[in-house]
């Protein structure tokens, strides 16, 4: 009967477009930052780490995770924002990082840890996004260095005091370039690599 009715009518609904797609993924996006929201709402503290990165248009986003202790006791990590940079000072991450911990309703004062990579426009206790987030909230957040970042300094290291492996790098890094610039070069690449075999 239903299929019947859906062939008599003279459209069809399918929710198909893109449009209506993004407006599917931002819904679920919410339910799915709201539940984050609340569960780090119920532990009693959490941290903060973020880093940014440029995105297939060049802009610069800020990657937003927390860091907590459910009532399950399981360890959670979680990214809760993703957010356009504006303003790539110190002062515009520290306030964009803030501004989203209060525009999310979370409680900024469990707020007790803060976590970034080594570059010194995050980590340092003088100039740092670190020492502009004491500034601003006007009490000690400690700052505990990223363990992915530390780990991935200690394998570049450890690589680059290896010739054989930094030419294997120096090529995948080569390749990987050539292959996002462009298809036209990912093809010259590609005809030169089949001559190689």
């Amino acid at each position: 009967m239903v299929e019947q009715h859906n062939k008599l009518r003279k459209y069809h609904v399918t929710y198909m477009s893109a449009k209506s797609q993004n407006d599917f993924i931002h819904l679920l996006g919410q339910d799915v930052q709201s539940k984050i929201v609340s569960e780090v709402n119920q532990a009693s503290l959490f941290s903060i780490m973020a880093d940014t990165t440029p995105d297939v248009s060049h802009n610069d986003k800020l990657a937003i995770a927390v860091r907590y202790v459910d009532n399950n006791c399981n360890i959670k990590e979680r990214i809760v924002q993703i957010c356009e940079v504006a303003d790539k000072t110190v002062d515009g991450i520290a306030d964009l990082i803030i501004s989203t911990i209060n525009k999310l309703q979370l409680d900024v004062n469990s707020f007790v840890f803060q976590g970034y990579d080594y570059a010194s426009s995050m980590s340092s206790n003088i100039k740092g996004v670190h020492s502009k987030i004491l500034e601003k909230l006007k009490r000690v957040v400690p700052y505990n260095p990223c363990q992915a970042h530390r780990t991935n300094t200690f394998v570049e290291l450890a690589v680059k005091s290896n010739k054989m492996a930094l030419n294997v790098f120096e090529v995948l890094k080569t390749y990987l370039f050539l292959q996002v610039l462009n298809d036209s070069a990912y093809l010259i690449l590609n005809l030169s690599l089949l001559k190689v075999h």
